[in-house]
């Protein structure tokens, strides 16, 4: 077998580790609610869907939330938005138009950049006319549920 100089190895291992933070650094975080919340009406939290993640300088970021929302009563439209440390950076459920009372399965993802730092990402629900109110899912295996992840480098 060839013998390799020891400066090559060094070369390997330095290419290695300059392109390392391009990779993606996978699951960050993960949460699920355990209790069904009723009768929303003004913009609500959704319980246990939050969650705390440390990130780097320069990662994508994607934040997915799942649940389902029961319209009890009376017509109402809602929109449900993912928030960044208290700021809202997407929506993960939008319902306009709609008929009266009924079942709606949302999954919805939104990117994010943030800076090197633990940040808090939660999901809320409000609705945003009409006089019905809101349900939350909070059964298993169709509970509310937020997954954050890292996708890689932004450069």
């Amino acid at each position: 077998m060839p013998s390799r100089a020891a400066h090559d190895w060094l070369a390997l291992e330095e290419a290695a580790s300059a392109n390392l933070n391009k990779v993606a650094g996978g699951f960050l975080g993960y949460e699920s609610n355990s209790s069904s919340q009723t009768g929303i009406t003004t913009t609500t939290d959704l319980t246990g869907v939050t969650v705390d993640v440390t990130t780097n300088t320069s990662r994508l970021i994607r934040i997915d939330v799942l649940a389902i929302v029961t319209i009890q009563t009376a017509a109402a439209d809602y929109v449900g938005r993912i928030l960044r440390d208290g700021s809202n950076i997407g929506t993960w459920a939008q319902r306009s138009g709609g008929g009266a009372s009924g079942v709606a399965s949302h999954t919805g993802f939104t990117w994010d950049t943030p800076s090197a730092d633990t940040h808090t990402y939660k999901a809320n629900l409000a609705r945003s006319s009409g006089s019905g109110t809101l349900d939350v899912n909070g059964t298993a295996p169709s509970n509310a549920k937020i997954l954050v992840q890292d996708l890689g480098s932004t450069s």
